[in-house]
């Protein structure tokens, strides 16, 4: 036997002298001719997520004592949610699942077996990177481990100012209350009403978060803090609330407040800021936490503005007539809003106080529906009783303060350095006190649902969640994952043939619109154009590339390769400044001349392709690619019709 199987040995080592190795192409075709079966493995998966943290704040509020735990501010322990049930057995039965988690860059080990394919840890010490490893146990032994890195992430969103910021107008449950008289249209029952002489009965009592302060979770800020939370599986927000109806600047720096339905007692809420100090820490390091995201509006109690509403309504100085619009300014809002006023400086003030005492992120300042009475609408209801009321003038006057204010509130947010959420008034235009759907709560409407005129004129549930979206869109925690990715591609440039260069008459040597000089002039025999892409409000942060072509290319499109024609840079949803991108600007500078366009969020960030011709005859033609970068938020911009050309066209002729 054995000789027989030296034998075949020799004859097979003979045989592939003769014929030589396999070719890679015979291999493959033996391979592809030899039906054969694939061993199937376990393969681990896994999923991760932190549990909400945003509905803990509700609970971790004490109406009584007027202050959060500040265990939920800065709790010891954090919790992961491990899913492991899209592992795979390879054809056998999964018996178990072990986990393990381990600290990165500190020392921290946990783990877990059973047969269960969730797990929560609710020990790890603090947020930041961990290890995650899972292997599958099966019938036929452990899978190979599975390691993935993680990123535990909590954002501290705070929510700082007046009724806006509370909720006020839209408690979590309304109640039921009944006056102790008809609502008439009577000057009598409208001037009990301002006076607080009116005490309603009670048939269901209204229900707020914070009775003191009118703090409602249906508030603008607490929707978008909802809105973050619901965002990214990935991260919690840790949401306080100390904003409170009839709150002045003064009450968040330096000044206690009773609040807009104080207790029994005297006992008064300490200054917001100086509540705030509290929660997050005092000094630096670990022993202070960071405010990621701080939601302010204010402002307006400054102005005195309810006190407005009712002077118009009630006419009560005498010295004018109704409908006079002077009830508007009697109380000196002009020289309030005025650049360099005392509304300015109250905002400055709050600004130095901020920046002493805490460590903040970002700042998102809001502004207020500027015509609540419409252009020249006016009251209805209990505030248009005949002779009284309020007239078109007199809304007319509270529209112009209004626009006053929300110039006001964007100086303030430029000067300190703060992100501008603007919006509020084009978001209620059409929909103000007496439209026919309002998003501005009526006087009765206060009064049956919460037993006070306090609600009146503040904006709705709807009009709140409009707040709140305003304010969702505009957060962005880390600016380095932004919304969206903007790709321009410079394609193609055009020399006409009776183009004429006098770009070397011009001394001094050109600059672009930063005060930048161009780049130097190229050799005489070529044509230079230099490309620079900026982003808006960032001016003049970004980048410039340049192309140079032959004089003897008159007359045709030259291609440009894309290594010297194209820019990438991160764009976001707007509002975003001071800080954030929100537009694209491009700018060639080509021979005898610059040409340029600017791309906004509502022209899609100039999504499409474009030409820019100069005068003096050349043109540039370019594309912008946009893609959502992923794992962050956003919505596709809306690009209105005929904003963006057709596809680019591949042909060269001019």
């Amino acid at each position: 036997m054995r000789a027989a199987q030296l034998a075949i040995m020799l004859a097979a080592g003979v045989l592939a002298a003769v014929v030589g190795p396999a070719s890679p192409a015979d291999a493959k075709e033996v391979l592809e001719d030899e039906p054969h079966r694939v061993l199937e493995v376990p393969t681990p998966r896994f999923s991760w997520s932190v549990p909400d943290r945003y509905q803990l704040g509700w609970r971790a509020w004490s109406e009584r004592r007027g202050r959060y735990r500040r265990a939920y501010v800065r709790p010891r322990r954090w919790t992961l949610d491990v899913d492991a049930c899209r592992s795979s057995g390879g054809g056998n039965r999964i018996t178990g699942y072990e986990l393990r988690v381990k600290g990165v860059g500190f020392d921290f080990r946990t783990g877990s077996r059973g047969t269960s394919c969730r797990r929560r840890f609710s020990d790890l010490p603090r947020i930041g990177g961990y290890d995650v490893r899972l292997v599958v146990q099966t019938t036929a032994g452990p899978s190979h481990p599975l390691i993935q890195r993680i990123s535990l992430r909590d954002w501290l969103v705070v929510s700082l100012g007046d009724s806006m910021a509370s909720g006020e107008g839209v408690p979590d449950t309304p109640g039921l209350y009944t006056p102790p008289f008809t609502l008439t249209d009577t000057v009598a029952t409208l001037a009990r009403l301002f006076r607080g002489n009116v005490r309603m009965h009670q048939v269901r009592r209204v229900d707020w978060q914070d009775r003191r302060c009118h703090r409602s979770a249906r508030a603008g800020h607490a929707q978008a803090a909802l809105a973050l939370e619901r965002r990214d599986p990935h991260s919690s927000v840790t949401f306080v609330s100390l904003a409170c109806s009839g709150a002045t600047i003064a009450h968040l720096i330096d000044k206690e407040y009773a609040g807009i339905q104080p207790p029994p007692g005297d006992e008064k809420l300490q200054p917001q800021l100086e509540a705030l100090r509290t929660l997050v820490g005092a000094g630096g390091g670990s022993r202070r936490r960071r405010v990621d995201a701080l939601l302010l509006s204010i402002g307006v109690n400054d102005l005195g503005f309810s006190d407005i509403v009712k002077g118009c309504a009630m006419n009560w100085n005498g010295a004018h007539g109704t409908g006079d619009p002077d009830c508007v300014y009697d109380a000196g809002v002009t020289k309030k809003l005025a650049v360099g006023g005392t509304l300015e400086d109250s905002y400055a003030k709050f600004a130095t106080a901020l920046r002493d005492s805490l460590d903040v992120a970002d700042v998102y300042l809001t502004d207020y529906p500027g015509a609540p009475f419409g252009q020249h609408r006016g009251g209805c209801g209990l505030l248009a009783i005949p002779g009284f009321g309020i007239g078109p003038r007199e809304a007319e006057a509270m529209a112009t303060v209004g626009l006053q204010l929300y110039w006001a509130v964007g100086r303030a947010a430029a000067a300190q350095g703060w992100n501008w959420v603007p919006g509020m008034t084009d978001a209620f235009a059409g929909r103000d006190y007496c439209a026919p759907k309002p998003l501005l709560v009526r006087l009765e409407s206060s009064l049956l649902r919460q037993g006070t005129i306090h609600g009146a004129v503040h904006p709705t549930r709807a009009g709140q969640l409009k707040l709140g979206d305003l304010l969702a869109r505009s957060i962005v925690f880390r600016p380095d994952l932004p919304h969206w990715r903007a790709k321009l591609v410079v394609e193609q440039v055009f020399v006409d043939p009776a183009f004429k260069d006098t770009t070397r008459l011009r001394k001094p040597q050109p600059t672009d619109p930063t005060g930048q000089p161009v780049l130097p002039p190229p050799p005489s025999d070529k044509y230079a154009f230099d490309f620079a892409l900026r982003t808006i409000p960032n001016w003049p942060a970004g980048a410039r590339l340049r192309f140079t072509t032959p004089k003897a290319t008159k007359g045709q499109w030259i291609a440009v390769p894309p290594e010297l024609g194209t820019f990438e840079l991160d764009v976001y949803d707007p509002p975003r400044p001071p800080r954030y991108p929100t537009s694209v600007n491009f700018l060639a500078y080509g021979p005898s001349g610059t040409v340029g366009a600017d791309h906004t969020f509502g022209q899609g960030f100039g999504v499409g392709c474009h030409k820019l011709v100069h005068p003096t005859g050349w043109t540039i033609r370019y594309r912008i690619e946009l893609t959502p970068v992923d794992g962050t938020p956003g919505r596709p911009p809306i690009v209105p019709p005929g904003e963006i050309v057709p596809p680019c066209r591949q042909e060269l002729a001019p």
